[in-house]
């Protein structure tokens, strides 16, 4: 996988909060039963784009009465995915109209009062997931439709609110997201999101918060801002971008989502950011990238086996290619984007398939390095930077074409060893590109003629 290429749209995590919590002390809402044979005169309703006289109540009833209190039963929980798509399948019924937009109106009030009340975590993290997902207009054909404008307010309180559970806010960036990447038509209200995800981009720790699931909003807040500077120029988000590839502590999930958010990123040319800075941290991300990873092999192999079983056979090991989750099983995410930092899964992977995938890892992280570094190519044409910001390229793209190709007979790649000195190679030509960068010009001696 030479190009590099991004999740999109971020998959929902079953959030931790929902599933340990217990049912006991929980809301269950009365449920009307008597209301569940007006489904098809509802849907008729739906179908017609109108109301007749009287039919607002019948309407009304059957989802304030059946379907939406259904959500809070705890026989249900299991159910909620499939509400969740009823609805969306209502709403597409229903496409526009009166009664479209009576069910939108109906469903972001009652269920933004369920995100907060004392109901089951999981319900509180549906009914969030569910705003996020309402639409002012349905998609038809090859239109994508409009996020309804009124969720978006109540999925930033959420976020911002400390009285909310963390399956809530974890659901409230999955809506956001989804806004971002849709046309935000309000200036204001795309303002707002920009400076909220630009302040928890920033944010290197939350309170009540683990290092973990930290980084993974952190990752969301990346992706959405990848797709609002994708909309329109915007520097403050590159900087944000910046000082996330910069950032030691952060996790090399999280650095690489900064990396391919911004190759999403519109510039206003070269002069707006620093960009020998920013070529630098793009190098160096690439060759940390290299070192993480065989240094995770040496450990990994040194652990689970002796250095004189190693060749040969491909003997049998315990170890997995589970990835690493970054916010989201997602790589900061996503965009969420697991890659690479493998967990122990029962014996019976060979050494052969931990090879593999630590391939297919390196070429998921250096493919998000070059998505970046393509985008700064775009702006500076003509500058000093332009160089090395090919010579990166040209580097990378030998290294992905290299591990693509598992038939490559002169690094013997299916060996650890190989592979392991392979990536320490390339670790230290990185390191050699930038730090050759960084030397100061030598002025040009001057020629006889000259003086």
């Amino acid at each position: 996988m030479v190009v590099c290429c991004h999740q999109a749209p971020a998959q929902e995590p079953a959030p931790a909060a929902a599933a340990a919590a217990q049912p006991e002390g929980f809301l269950e809402l009365p449920v009307d039963e008597t209301q569940r044979p007006k489904r098809s005169q509802v849907m008729q309703i739906l179908r017609n784009r109108k109301f007749e006289s009287g039919q607002e109540e019948i309407f009304d009833n059957y989802y304030k009465r059946y379907v939406l209190p259904r959500w809070t039963r705890r026989k249900d929980y299991e159910g909620l995915p499939n509400f969740r798509k009823e609805l969306r399948i209502e709403l597409l019924t229903g496409k526009s109209g009166p009664p479209h937009d009576r069910l939108n109106a109906l469903a972001l009030k009652y269920l933004d009062g369920m995100s907060r009340a004392n109901v089951h975590p999981v319900v509180r993290f549906n009914a969030m997931l569910m705003i996020g997902d309402l639409n002012s207009k349905q998609p038809s054909g090859r239109e994508p439709g409009v996020a309804l404008p009124e969720a978006l307010p109540i999925l930033l309180k959420a976020l911002e609110d400390e009285e909310q559970i963390e399956a809530a806010k974890v659901a409230a960036m999955i809506g956001i997201i989804r806004h971002s990447q849709m046309v935000i038509a309000n200036e204001q209200a795309r303002a707002r999101v920009v400076a909220e995800m630009l302040k928890l981009a920033a944010a290197k720790n939350a309170p009540g918060r683990s290092a973990d699931g930290h980084a993974w909003m952190r990752g969301q807040a990346v992706e959405a801002l990848a797709a609002l500077g994708a909309e329109e120029p915007s520097n403050s988000i590159a900087k944000i971008l910046a000082a996330i590839l910069a950032e030691p502590a952060a996790p090399l999930s999280l650095r690489c989502t900064a990396a391919w958010a911004i190759g999403q990123l519109k510039f206003q040319g070269a002069g707006a950011i620093d960009l020998p800075k920013m070529t630098n941290q793009l190098g160096g991300l690439a060759a940390d990238i290299c070192e993480t990873e065989f240094k995770r092999l040496e450990e990994i192999v040194a652990e689970v086996m002796p250095k004189d079983d190693r060749r040969g056979a491909a003997p049998m090991m315990g170890m997995g290619m589970g990835m690493e989750g970054g916010g989201m099983g997602m790589e900061g995410g996503g965009m969420g984007m697991g890659m690479g930092a493998y967990g122990r899964k029962p014996p019976g992977v060979s050494l052969d398939k931990l090879n593999k995938a630590s391939r297919r890892a390196l070429m998921t992280r250096l493919g998000y390095v070059l998505h970046g570094l393509e985008a700064l190519s775009r702006v500076a044409s003509g500058s000093d930077q332009q160089p090395t910001i090919a010579s990166l390229q040209k580097q990378i793209e030998e290294l992905l074409t290299l591990l693509e190709d598992s038939d490559i007979d002169d690094y013997e790649i299916d060996d650890e060893d190989s592979l392991v000195n392979l990536l320490k190679g390339e670790r230290a030509k990185f390191r050699a590109l930038l730090s050759n960068e960084a030397k100061p010009k030598k002025p040009a001696p001057k020629k006889a003629d000259d003086e």
